[in-house]
């Protein structure tokens, strides 16, 4: 701050120019009389801005730092000896006449107001993505604290206002709103990486369930493993070769399968119709192993299936193999329940003597449509 600085000492010192320092010259004062007379009036000293006095040595007064013509005495001012005394010590306070102060605060107002514009604007769309993405608490807190870093920028704004402050201190202001905005867009990112990271999650909380085809509520786990098995078949009673060589074991399921489809089946089948294929369980010299085939397409499955009682008719080595579906777990739970249901039902019937006849006949419980939602049983009539 630029201003004159008035040491009191003792005698009558030389007078001083002004110091590069301050801004402004020492000057001494001493206790006789003429030295706190008037100025002589062949020194030229600048007017008091605010009351016209002129602004000597040996006055307490402020030097505008921008055009360095006017001064106001510290009456004008409205600060005490001590304080003015005190200022002069601080560079980084600057005071400017009332021509220089207004065009300063006109262009400190309209870069801070920039500054919020563009705060408010990031503001806006920040706001409207997470409303998309986030819940709403985490929106609240959001606005909370923005709405608290627009309230110190207004705070500080109206400090620019009465203070007319440096333009220092505006683009310091600038730098912080532009790393808080900055701060906000990472906090915005890392939240839609959150969302986008726990959308299976949300998906699965706001529908646990599914209705499967038949009309019969699964769990969504349940229905992706009934379309995982959908292409599945089992073969009950396939002979295994007994070989250490896994292999050799594999090449002769492969074979035995193109057989069973050719000769027992009718059904022309390619290498590549076939995905996969293993046995199920551990090997055991005592046991026969369910044989497991995956193909390509689910039509081919179908298709096995539509001629599975030509097996009937086929070669003696072919008729003791069974073709079943691949069940889930609930699945097979749900069927084992189904025919114990109707096994009791039938047993029941026949203490009772309902439903008895000229004929003696045996009845056996069959599930159909295990693979679908609605599995049923029906009885199947063996004459004795």
């Amino acid at each position: 701050m630029r201003g004159q600085k008035v040491a009191p000492v003792k005698g009558a010192a030389p007078r001083r120019g002004k110091s590069s320092g301050s801004g402004g010259g020492v000057v001494p004062t001493v206790s006789s009389p003429a030295a706190s007379a008037k100025p002589k009036q062949d020194e030229q000293f600048p007017p008091c801005t605010g009351c016209g006095v002129a602004v000597s040595r040996e006055t307490r007064a402020l030097q505008c730092d921008r055009c360095l013509d006017k001064w106001k005495c510290i009456d004008c001012v409205g600060i005490s000896e001590a304080v003015y005394d005190g200022l002069m010590d601080i560079k980084d306070i600057c005071w400017f006449c009332t021509g220089c102060g207004e065009g300063s605060a006109a262009k400190t107002e309209d870069r801070v107001l920039a500054v919020l514009e563009k705060v408010m604007d990031k503001l806006n769309g920040m706001e409207e993505r997470l409303r998309q993405k986030v819940d709403v608490k985490m929106v609240e807190e959001l606005e909370r604290k923005m709405e608290s870093k627009v309230m110190q920028v207004e705070q500080r704004l109206r400090e620019v206002e009465e203070e007319k402050v440096d333009v220092k201190v505006v683009e310091e202001l600038e730098r912080k709103m532009e790393s808080t905005v900055t701060q906000a867009e990472l906090r915005l990112r890392e939240v839609e990486e959150q969302v986008s990271r726990n959308k299976d999650k949300l998906v699965a909380r706001e529908e646990s369930e599914v209705v499967g085809s038949g009309g019969v509520l699964l769990n969504v786990d349940e229905e992706r493993e009934i379309e995982r098995r959908k292409k599945n078949l089992i073969l009950y009673r396939v002979p295994e070769i007994q070989s250490e060589v896994a292999e050799d074991r594999k090449a002769g399921d492969m074979a035995f399968f193109h057989e069973v489809c050719e000769q027992g089946l009718g059904i022309a089948l390619k290498s590549e119709d076939i995905e996969q294929m293993y046995r199920l369980g551990r090997r055991d010299p005592n046991k026969v192993r369910p044989l497991l085939v995956k193909c390509k397409e689910e039509g081919l499955k179908n298709k096995m299936f539509d001629r599975v009682r030509e097996l009937k008719f086929a070669e003696a080595r072919f008729r003791g193999i069974s073709i079943a579906q691949d069940l889930t777990p609930c699945q097979r739970e749900r069927v084992k329940g189904i025919r114990q249901k109707a096994m009791e039902e039938l047993q029941a019937e026949q203490e009772s003597g309902e439903n008895s006849t000229g004929n003696q006949l045996n009845k056996k419980i069959i599930v159909v449509g295990q693979s679908t939602c609605n599995p049923r049983a029906i009885r199947v009539a063996v004459r004795v």
